[in-house]
This record gives C-alpha cells, structure tokens and sequence, in this order.
C-alpha cells in the first residue's frame, strides 16, 4: 500500500515500535536512478521514499496465522510529467499515467493527491522505528540504503541484515562455473533479481519492466517515475523478496556451519565501519589533477600525429582512440602477426606482438616503422587511461571543499577482496621509488594538520600460502597419467617403456604425493629474519633481476599458466615455460604440493553443484570454496584467506581507534590507510593498530608481519617508521 498521511504511518508502524516485529525489510529509492558508482556524498541526490515490509502474527478463528504487511511511504516524489508524448506502459500497467497519477493540467498534483510526507515528520518515525530493539532490518546491499538514510540525518538501526551478504558466505553454487554462450568461466552474481528467480522460483520485482517503463517514459528519475502505478508496487515487492529471501537462507546447508555464521557477523560489524569510511571521503589536490589531465589533453594528439607521419597506405587512417579500428587495420591492410590467433589490441597482447615483429616476424610496414606503430598505441593508451580512468574523474568527483567519496564494494569481487569505484583506488599501483611524483597517489592529501597512517602487510599473500603449505596432509594418495613425449611425434611404441625413461600415455594409477623436506618460503618466514625475501630466492633460482622475480610470484599465486606468465612478464613461451617450472620445482615446492592437494579433492569432488560442499576447500577461517575447476584454486584460497584477514583486521582497528582522532579512510588490497592529527602521532598507538592487524591473522600457521608507515603530505610518499610496526614471529615491535 501506498501510505498517505503520517499517522497511517504511526498507525501501520505500530507493532514494530510495540516489539511485536521481530524481521522487517527495508529499501529506500532515490531521486535519481543510481549506478554502480552511485554515493550521496558531494552530491544532490537523496531518498525519495522508502519502503518497508514483515509479517504480523495474527489470531483468526483460534487460528493463527502471519499477515504480511508492505508498504511504501514518499518524502521527494514530483508529479510524472504529463505533457511528454503520451505513451502507454506495457502491461500490467497498461494505463493512462496522466489520470491514475492525479496530475492536472498545469503539472502539479491533484488536490488530495500530493503523496509526499513531510522529511521531518518521517525522519522522526524511522528514528523510533529504528531505535527499538530486538527488530532485525534487513536490506539488499545495505551501505548502499544507508549512505542515503544517514544523509537526511537518520541513524541505523542497531541489527542491520545484509542478504547479499548472506548469500555470498552460504553460496554453493560453482565461483568459476562454465558459461557455454560465452565460452568461458564466469563467477555467480547475488543480485535481488537473480537470487529472487534461483532461490524462490520468481522475480515479484519485475525489474526488466521498471527499466522498460524507465525507457518509454525517457525518465531517469525515480521521483519523477509514476509513483502509484511503477515506483511504489515496485518498492514494497522489492523489501517482501529480501524477506522471504533472508528466510530462505537459513535453510540452507551452510547456515548451520559455526564458521560461516562467525564470517557472517564478522561481515556485517565490518559493513558499518565500510558505511563510515564511504562517508568520511578523502582530500585530493584538484589543481594538480587538472593540470595533469591537461598535459595528457596536449599528448593525446601528438601521439597521433607521430603515427600519421608513419608511411601508411595513401588512405589509411589510424584512430589511436578507437581500438576496434585499431585491430581492424592491424591485422589487416598492416599485416601485423597474429599472437596466438588474437585480433585485440590490449596491453598484453601487443607487447607479445611486439616480441613477434622485433624477432623478425614481417609486416608490411618495415621492422623500424612497425615498432614504433606499436610503441606508440602502447603510450597512447597508457596516457589515455591516465586521462580517463583517473584524472577527469577526480576533477568531476571533487565536491567544494575538494572531497572524493570512493564506493567499496566489499564481495563484489569472486575473491571476495574489496573492489573501489569513484575512483578505483585498489588499481593506483604503488610508485616506484623515486617516481612517487608521476604516481596518481600523488594527488591525495591528508586534511590540514593530519597525516596518513598506512599499516601495511609484509608478503602477505606468500605468508597464507606458507600457512597451506603446512596445513595440507604431508603425504597424500594422487591420480596421475603418464605423459609420453614420443607420442605428438608418432614415434609411440605402445604401452610400456620407450627407452631413455619415457613411457607411454595413457597409463593411470594413483601415486603418493610428499611434501619436500625443506620448505625455503616457510622456514625463511618462521626464522623472523627481517632480511629474507622470496623474491630474491625466485630472482636467484631463475637466473632473472627482482623485480621480474616479484612479477612471476605474484602472477603464478594468482593462477596464471605459462601464455599468462609470458605475457604479464613480456617475454618468450620458452622463458615462461622455464621461469613457471623453476618456482613450483625449485623455488617454492612446497607451494606445488599445496597445488596437487587442492587438484585432487576438487577431483574426488567431482563437478562442484548444489550441496557439495562435504569436498569443498576450507579458507583460514573456515569459508568455504567451490570450483569447477582447479585451475584458480590456489589463488582463490589465499586471497579469500588474506581478505578474511583484512576483515577482521578493519574490526579490531576499529576498535583500537574507537576513542582517538584516528579515522580509517578505505583499505587497499594488504594495507589501512588512517588520517590522523598530526600532532596526535603516537607510537604507542600505531604500535597497536598494527599488533591489531597481526592478531588479526592469528589464525595462520606463519605469523603475520605488519609494517609501520606514514604520509606526511601525499599518499605516494611513504616513510617507514621503525618501532610502530610488529612482527608476529617474535612478538615484538619493529
């Protein structure tokens, strides 16, 4: 129902201020249709009504039952717009919106059908509504309804419910699952729609026709959307589905999993400090950010008149800007080789084709000409991003006082890491030294008098791999096949020994798989040696510089196979081939045998389906894991692992800091970024936010290690604070 006055208000809240509502669902819809970007902060869009929905025990006859009660209230709606061409909504509104709206001639409402309820009045109720204890509110992406409801100054509600939470942690539907229209791997979604049509067999949304209407009517305003016969029938719908969803969740199998339900809480006590940081924003140098975005405006052009001055034919032409067009002269007229048969022009793929050409590969341009054509789409394209990805946007996010509100998306990610829009910070790489300048870091600044407190992890991500490597059974039963190298040549002889130690395909047994004796990652992490590095060992083991021992480390943790490892590492099939098997053979076997164990119990599991998860792979902390696949198994454990260390970490800094100056502002991939006074930079203090985030990873067989550094003017420039770090291994500050 459509509520029409502020008593009707009252009155239908009544059982819930009486403490007769144990469950309630609650949505808000705003002036404006939002996209995933979407923050109130720094801008004009607010709510424009919201809606509400539970069940009331009721008593029929000696009977009792559950009478379910839905609602819609309106604060910011405007009459829909009659004098647009008139067009018809298609069924099951097929009305003239003009008259069931109560719109006059001259735009304005009807008397007696203006639905808005006076903001003051109905920020009063909702506070009493959400002040009363024992009710649980329940929201689809709750930091998104609250932003909206905290910027007309109404507080949250004490137990707040996220299903999209709940659905990510009791999900035991496939991360990777194959996708037979795309041809590839694509990871489940949790939206209301979606989760509406698996879980209950329907979709009493009826989002496709909301967007349709939003479509016919040219409008992109939910207040401006018919109220009586779109948005208000919409919004009730909406808040029965996260209802009826939330009780269709503790049916399932997971839910009664102690570890799930502790990641649960754990999730929703993070999601309020996610709704603090998302409204506390962040200072950028908006003069800077211009300036630079100037500079790449001037280099733009000049990078595409170099390549007019390349001798192409007469009349080719080249737009830089587009990459289609790019591909299509490419590989086509230009005559460019093809890296594994692709036709794309991205960072990766031309870098290989790159490799192609300087190896003699012809085109029909000559070697000095083609790579140049090439170096220059690489520069365009970085600069272009630079432009578009970063330096516009911040100028455009800025708010009067020089303010960015960046979105977190706290398991938008099938890794479950957090993900960032507006901007992205979680893809502002670290400046290299020497080149903080050139970083976009460079542009966020601490408000005056304050400084950035940056508490970061020390190899993390190897350090949970280490955990595996000891918690994995030393010696475990494996299928195998032997490979016959003879047999791609023609030269197999059939089953048996081939002579020279090959033997045929095709045979398949089971073997016993032994972790090595000596575990280099692990025992290096253990000594609490500050002076080991991984990277090194890797850099050493494959005869390659630091830098490019780092890259494969990470990019193999990550999953990626040999083609990948070639292409992120800019080099040969050969030199991959040969760097991949020095790290899983030589470096880190141990991280191999952590590989083998979770390609065997995916195996045992069989294809992952509903209800399987007696074989799924357990986290750190007990989540669980389903793949179709093995290919990505190590890499989803430790991440999911070292984001689980993070969302325990984000509570008990919260905790630390509870009573200070200190503010967390967002977290990015291992690190915390915290503003705090200046003047209030007390060791002691650090000292605990970073034994804090060491606890927080307790859990793991190898300890974590927390370094302490600060940000005096940029978020670039960092400066290492010996004694306000703390090391896990020896229990001690450094």
């Amino acid at each position: 129902m459509l509520i029409k006055t502020v008593d009707e208000l009252v009155r239908t809240l009544e059982p819930v201020l009486r403490g007769d509502v144990g469950v309630a669902g609650f949505d808000t819809e705003t002036t404006e249709v939002p996209d995933d970007r979407f923050t109130p902060y720094g801008t004009d869009v607010r709510m424009a009504g919201f809606s509400m929905s539970w069940d009331l025990e009721v008593q029929e006859g000696g009977a009792g039952g559950l009478l379910p009660i839905d609602f819609y209230a309106a604060v910011r709606h405007q009459p829909y717009d009659w004098r647009r061409p008139y067009r018809l909504i298609p069924a099951p509104w097929n009305v003239r919106l003009t008259e069931a709206e109560g719109v006059a001639l001259d735009g304005t409402w009807l008397p007696g059908w203006d639905p808005n309820l006076p903001l003051d009045e109905v920020r009063d109720v909702i506070k009493l509504a959400f002040a009363v204890r024992g009710v649980r509110w329940i929201a689809h992406n709750w930091p998104f309804d609250a932003k909206i409801v905290l910027v007309d100054g109404i507080p949250l509600p004490d137990d707040m419910e996220d299903t999209q939470i709940d659905s990510v942690l009791t999900d035991e539907r496939p991360l990777d699952e194959w996708d037979e229209e795309k041809n590839r791997f694509t990871h489940q979604g949790h939206s209301l729609k979606l989760l509406g049509e698996l879980y209950l067999g329907r979709d009493p949304v009826e989002k496709t026709l909301l967007d349709e209407a939003r479509k016919v009517l040219e409008c992109n305003s939910w207040a401006h959307l018919p109220l009586r016969t779109i948005v208000a029938p919409y919004a009730w719908q909406d808040t029965r589905l996260c209802v009826e969803l939330a009780a269709q969740m503790r049916t399932r199998p997971l839910w009664s999993d102690e570890a799930i339900q502790e990641a649960i809480r754990e999730h929703h006590a993070e999601m309020r400090h996610q709704i603090a940081m998302e409204g506390r924003g962040i200072k950028i140098d908006v003069d800077e950010c211009r300036e630079r975005a100037r500079v790449r405006e001037q280099r733009l052009p000049e990078i595409q008149a170099r390549v007019a001055e390349l001798p192409l034919e007469p009349r080719l032409t080249l737009n830089l800007a587009s990459p289609t067009e790019v591909a299509a002269q490419l590989y086509g007229p230009l005559a460019f080789p093809k890296y594994r048969g692709k036709e794309d022009t991205e960072k990766a793929t031309l870098k290989q084709v790159r490799a192609l050409v300087k190896g003699g590969a012809p085109t029909a341009l000559d070697q000095e000409n083609a790579l140049a054509l090439i170096d220059a789409i690489l520069e365009y394209r970085k600069v272009q991003k630079q432009l578009t990805a970063f330096y516009r946007p911040l100028v455009e996010f800025a708010d009067g006082e020089n303010t960015i509100y960046t979105v977190l998306n706290a398991l938008r990610a099938v890794t479950t890491r957090f993900s960032a829009s507006k901007p992205n910070v979680q893809q502002m790489e670290k400046p290299k030294k020497g080149k903080e300048r050139d970083s976009v870091r460079y542009v966020f600044k601490p408000r005056d008098g304050h400084v950035f407190i940056t508490p970061d992890y020390s190899q993390q991500e190897l350090r949970v791999a280490g955990h595996f490597a000891l918690a994995v059974p030393k010696d475990f039963s494996y299928l195998f096949t032997w490979n016959c190298t003879l047999k791609k040549r023609g030269d197999c002889k059939g089953d048996g020994p081939h002579g020279d130690g090959v033997v045929h395909t095709g045979r398949r047994g089971l073997a016993i798989a032994t972790a090595p004796d000596h575990m280099a990652l692990v025992e290096g992490f253990m000594s609490g040696d500050r002076a080991f590095d991984p990277h090194q060992i890797m850099a050493d083991e494959a005869g390659v510089d630091r830098d490019t021992g780092k890259t494969a480390d990470f990019a193999l943790i990550y999953g990626a196979f040999i083609y990948k490892l070639a292409e992120t590492l800019d080099c040969t099939y050969d030199e991959a081939k040969r760097i991949y098997e020095t790290f899983w053979q030589k470096a880190f076997p141990e991280l191999n045998h952590v590989k083998m164990f979770i390609s065997e119990r995916l195996r045992q599991a069989g294809t992952p389906s509903f209800y399987s998860h007696q074989k799924s792979i357990r986290t750190l902390h007990g989540g669980r894991i389903h793949l179709s696949g093995a290919h990505k198994g190590l890499n989803y454990l430790v991440q999911r692992s070292c984001r689980e260390i993070l969302r325990k970490a984000i509570i008990g800094v919260g905790d630390v800091i509870k009573d200070t100056p200190y503010r967390m502002i967002f977290p990015v991939h291992d690190q915390l970024i915290i503003e705090a006074p200046a003047d209030s930079l007390d060791q002691g203090l650090v000292q605990s936010i970073s034994r804090a985030m060491v606890e927080a990873g307790s859990a793991s067989k190898v300890p974590m290690v927390v370094e302490g550094t600060v940000c005096r003017k940029n978020w670039a420039e960092q400066e290492k604070l010996p004694g306000y770090g703390w090391c896990g291994v020896t229990g001690t500050a450094i």
